[in-house]
């Protein structure tokens, strides 16, 4: 049988003279966005509940947050603050930091313990040489994380805040946490803070909606690669991207020029995980010395980076790449080595550039 109807007159009495609770945050959460669970809603901030530390006083802002205690019949609570909030965290310890939390609670008998309502409230860690933050009690959604050192030195502030959304709302999060579980809704938007682009679920999947997805860098200086160095490998500062984690294209044009001919330049990738297919094009594509196995188009796996060796030789070269890199997320980019420690410089021409574009 399906639950009472929300804001419903009775006038024979049927379904009797209160509304049920639990059918109410039923009803309310129904509007609201979901993840886990197809009768509760997605916990999370709806807007404000930030958090500010001053001395041994967290501060949480004005603000509003679903919380779900139970995911299921139980439903969710929508809790409003009107008035900014203080918590006063324990005194530090003697010798060791320690971190806490600061959460919004409810409390409903109808789950546990006597007390009804919500409170904004602290969860005092254990001191210790590496501190661990402590568990989010049941029923409580965790708003910051607060690290209180020991001595005298100000206590530092973590933002924990987790994002929801009203039903057909768009929910902020990190690439590295969308949402997940079977009540998601087929067309729920996200928006990641990371990478400040749209996406949207499909019903099995995320699919691109809007935002960055593309990077692409030029080389408008040259590298150069001298002999003192040794046999080092060198990051290129002009051909390097920041990208959160996931499956990219890549296509590249790298020019340089072998000042001597007993002096070879090798590129290769660095923040990448796996290389999933490439091509190559250009003069002098040759095997290098280096250990490791062998794979496709001349790659190579060289200390956990994967490269190809050109420049055999030759005053200048140029080599156009293609293919599909996978990254876990943050610098990557080319890098550049010499193969022997004699001769003169080696250079990374200007006009070389790299374009990333995000597939998945």
């Amino acid at each position: 049988m399906p639950d009472t109807p929300s804001w419903i007159n009775d006038p024979t009495g049927t379904l009797g003279a209160e509304m049920n609770a639990a059918e109410l945050r039923r009803a309310q959460s129904a509007l609201l966005a979901h993840d886990t669970n197809t009768l509760s809603a997605r916990a999370g901030v709806l807007h404000g509940l930030n958090v500010t530390v001053a001395g041994l006083t967290a501060t949480v802002g004005i603000g509003s947050a679903v919380v779900t205690p139970v995911a299921g019949a139980h439903g969710s609570y929508v809790v409003a603050t009107a008035a900014s909030e203080a918590v006063t965290l324990d005194a530090r310890d003697a010798t060791y930091a320690r971190i806490d939390l600061i959460v919004l609670r409810i409390q409903d008998p109808e789950i546990s313990g006597t007390t009804a309502g919500a409170v904004v409230d602290k969860v005092t860690g254990s001191p210790a040489a590496v501190p661990a933050a402590p568990t989010v009690p049941s029923g409580a959604l965790e708003l910051a994380r607060v690290t209180v050192p020991a001595g005298t030195a100000s206590p530092s502030v973590v933002d924990r805040r987790r994002w929801t959304a009203p039903l057909g709302g768009s929910i902020p999060c990190l690439s590295t946490s969308r949402p997940s579980g079977a009540g998601l809704r087929p067309g729920q938007l996200i928006f990641e803070t990371d990478t400040a682009s749209t996406w949207q679920w499909t019903g099995s999947s995320w699919e691109w909606v809007a935002g960055n997805r593309e990077w692409v860098k030029h080389a408008t200086g040259s590298l150069f690669l001298p002999s003192s160095g040794g046999l080092n490998w060198y990051n290129d500062p002009h051909l390097t991207a920041t990208v959160p984690s996931g499956k990219y294209l890549f296509d590249a044009l790298i020019v340089s020029e072998c000042a001597v001919n007993d002096t070879d330049i090798s590129t290769g990738f660095f923040g990448v995980t796996t290389i999933n297919a490439i091509s190559m094009h250009g003069s002098h594509l040759t095997a290098t010395s280096d250990t490791g196995p062998m794979v496709n188009f001349s790659t190579i796996d060289q200390a956990g980076t994967y490269g190809v060796n050109w420049g055999s030789g030759n005053w200048f070269t140029s080599v156009r790449l293609s293919g599909v890199v996978t990254v876990p997320g943050g610098l990557m980019g080319f890098r550049h080595r010499r193969y022997t420690n004699t001769g003169n410089q080696v250079v990374r021409r200007p006009g070389s550039w790299l374009r990333l574009t995000r597939v998945d």
